[in-house]
């Protein structure tokens, strides 16, 4: 639900006039996990900066609490003091041995700026990360992933900093509808599971897959913040 101020006819007009200016984000970022491109904070906020200050409009992003949840809420608030803002992305941060309280919170509210400005200013890239990193695994093999009961991917991108290429035990996806899916290193499982977790976002808290990816965390630290980001995802969808 959005929330907003008694009066928008300003705020309105001037929002039309800068959305039909703001750029697509750039993909500029690496994954250092899945290897893939996407379009980070400052991207998307490169991709309407110019076309808000023409316009007079400003962003607000904070924490504030809401249901006695600590949401990341984003404001946008016109020179005449009219405003909307959405109900926030709750923030929720994992810590493990690589990754401290602070260090946790600061990758959650880091996710929520992007996302959150992204939805509501409608910000677009050539294509969302989610997207992308999904098909990892189709661009090395030609082959896409597929559920099943039992056998394994078609085929699975080089090893990363994440994994080892030697005899790496096979990690089992579970999905909500009973399936399942193999995938023999770390960056498919997780590349796999972040292209499901928008549309099927309990994936991340079922029981084996929680286990799974604490695994991952632990074996391999560089995973840490994917992981994170698989979790705050599937709470902000949940």
């Amino acid at each position: 639900m959005m929330n907003h101020s008694e009066q928008l006819d300003k705020f309105g007009a001037a929002f039309v006039k800068a959305q039909a200016t703001i750029d697509r984000a750039v993909k500029d970022t690496t994954n250092p996990v899945l290897t893939n491109k996407y379009a980070d904070l400052a991207s998307c906020w490169n991709a309407c900066k110019a076309a808000f200050s023409e316009n007079s409009i400003g962003v607000i992003q904070g924490p504030k609490l809401i249901d006695g949840k600590t949401r990341l809420v984003t404001r946008l608030i016109h020179s005449s003091g009219q405003w909307v803002e959405d109900d926030g992305f709750e923030l929720i941060g994992q810590t493990n041995k690589a990754v401290n309280v602070m260090q946790a919170m600061g990758s959650a509210v880091t996710y929520s700026r992007r996302y959150g400005l992204s939805a509501m200013v409608g910000i677009s890239t050539e294509d969302d990360d989610g997207n992308e990193s999904g098909k990892a695994g189709e661009k090395s093999s030609g082959k896409k992933f597929t559920r099943n009961n039992g056998g394994s991917d078609a085929g699975s991108p080089p090893a990363s900093g994440a994994e080892k290429s030697e005899a790496a035990p096979t990690l089992v996806l579970h999905y909500p509808d009973g399936t399942t899916s193999q995938h023999a290193k770390a960056s498919d499982y997780l590349a796999r599971m972040k292209a499901t977790v928008e549309k099927e976002p309990e994936i991340v808290f079922m029981s084996a897959n929680k286990k799974t990816l604490d695994q991952i965390e632990t074996k391999w630290d560089d995973a840490a913040p994917l992981v994170l980001e698989l979790r705050n995802m599937a709470a902000a969808a949940g």
